[in-house]
C-alpha cells in the first residue's frame, strides 16, 4: 500500500466497475488488462471497490504494472492479497463508499460487469448527483454488455437529462472508450 491517493496532484480520476470474478471467456482478462494499461499510460488515477476481500485484479494489476495509480475503497476485510502500490481506504459502510468514490471521481467507468458492479456504479452516479453533477459516465458496451441500458438511455434519459450525449457514453472498444471520455476530463 502506498500514501499518494488520488488527491495526489494527477490527472483525472475514474471511478471504474468491472467485474470482479473472469467469466469463462479469456479475451474478457485482456479487455480489463488493456483498460488498466490505457488509463495508466493517460495518467488516470482508478478507484475501485474492494468488497470482502475481491477487487478487479487484471485491471488493477496492470494499472499499477504501466505505472498508474490505484486507490481501493476497501469494507475493511483483509486486505493482505492487494497488488503492491494501492491506496486503501477502509470506509465500513457501503454508501460511505459511494459518497467517497463520487467525491473523487471526474468521472464513471463501467467496464463489462455483472448485476452487483452495475447497482454499485449506478449509486456511486446517484451519490455524487446524478446528472446534475456534470460528471460523464463511461459504459464499454463490449458484446453488447450495456446495450440494455443504452436503449433505456436513449428511450427515458435523453428526454429527461440535458447533455446526455455528453454525460452518458458508450463505446465498444476501450480505445473508443477513452476517446469518447477524453474531452469531458479536459481540466481547463
Amino acid at each position: 500500500m502506498t500514501e499518494a491517493g488520488p488527491d495526489a496532484d494527477t490527472g483525472s480520476t475514474l471511478a471504474v466497475f468491472a467485474a470482479t470474478a473472469l467469466p469463462g471467456d479469456a479475451s474478457y482478462a485482456k479487455v480489463l488488462t488493456a483498460a488498466g494499461t490505457l488509463f495508466a499510460r493517460k495518467d488516470v488515477h482508478i478507484v475501485c471497490l474492494l468488497e470482502d476481500g475481491v477487487y478487479c485484479r487484471p485491471l488493477v494489476k496492470a494499472a499499477l504494472a504501466a505505472g498508474g495509480a490505484v486507490t481501493l475503497l476497501s469494507d475493511g476485510d483483509d486486505t493482505a492479497t492487494l497488488a503492491r502500490g494501492c491506496t486503501v481506504e477502509r470506509w465500513p459502510e457501503e454508501e460511505q463508499r459511494f459518497e467517497r468514490m463520487a467525491e473523487l471521481a471526474d468521472a464513471i467507468v463501467g467496464l463489462p460487469a455483472g448485476m452487483p458492479a452495475v447497482r454499485a456504479m449506478f449509486n456511486v452516479w446517484l451519490a455524487g448527483g446524478g446528472g446534475a453533477s456534470g460528471k460523464p459516465i463511461a459504459l464499454l458496451n463490449r458484446n453488447r454488455a450495456y446495450e440494455a441500458l443504452r436503449g433505456f438511455f436513449v428511450d427515458v434519459v435523453t428526454h429527461s437529462l440535458a447533455d446526455s450525449d455528453r454525460l452518458v457514453l458508450f463505446a465498444d472498444t476501450v480505445e473508443d472508450l477513452w476517446s469518447a471520455l477524453e474531452p469531458a476530463l479536459a481540466k481547463e
